[in-house]
């Protein structure tokens, strides 16, 4: 259980850290909190969820070497992350509560102190409020000014990234291939 509950976190927080850059893997952390789940299933998961992890580091460290590299496109972001954080306050859901609270769950999940009904309540409160966060995400990425924006940002940062490092385009087409391979990973569970 304790295993499953990390690469839960692992695979939820990797898909978090790129949902500004795109969004591969809206949901690619899905395991179920109560799913049994072999061994061998579970290794196979948490390998998935690890090279995940790493591209999702290299490409978060190459976007942000390139925000550092163009002041506009950063400009670009920002403008762009205020106008989600807008519509997503309106519908009442507060984005840097939830993920605060969602990291403090995080902690006291891989703590080891809950006991596993208290695991089992940490974690369907954690999938809640991901939830929660993610439909809001949603729902404000489906407004039309909000949407052409992040269309632009998605790819002007692209562009960027792939000028500032020719690895990119191999990274995203990997992360996009290991996220759909978690997706199938998880629902087999």
């Amino acid at each position: 259980m304790k295993k499953l509950i990390q690469t839960t976190l692992t695979a939820a927080f990797a898909a978090a850290s790129l949902l500004p850059l795109q969004a591969l893997a809206a949901e690619a952390g899905g395991a179920q909190a109560g799913a049994q789940v072999d061994a061998e299933q579970q290794a196979k998961i948490k390998s998935i969820a690890q090279e995940y992890k790493q591209v999702a580091g290299e490409l978060a460290e190459i976007r942000e070497a390139t925000y550092a590299a163009n002041p506009e496109l950063a400009e670009q972001r920002d403008v762009f992350q205020q106008k989600v954080q807008k519509h997503m306050a309106d519908q009442g859901v507060d984005p840097d509560a939830s993920v605060a609270s969602m990291k403090g769950i995080a902690k006291q999940l891989k703590s080891g102190e809950a006991d596993e009904a208290q695991q089992k309540e940490l974690m369907q409160k954690f999938q809640s409020q991901r939830q929660e966060l993610a439909q809001a995400r949603q729902q404000a990425m489906a407004e039309p000014e909000v949407k052409k924006a992040g269309k632009q940002l998605r790819q002007d940062t692209i562009a960027a990234m792939k000028a500032q490092n020719d690895k990119t385009g191999q990274l995203l087409d990997r992360l996009k291939s290991l996220s759909k391979e978690l997706k199938q990973a998880t629902s087999q569970s």
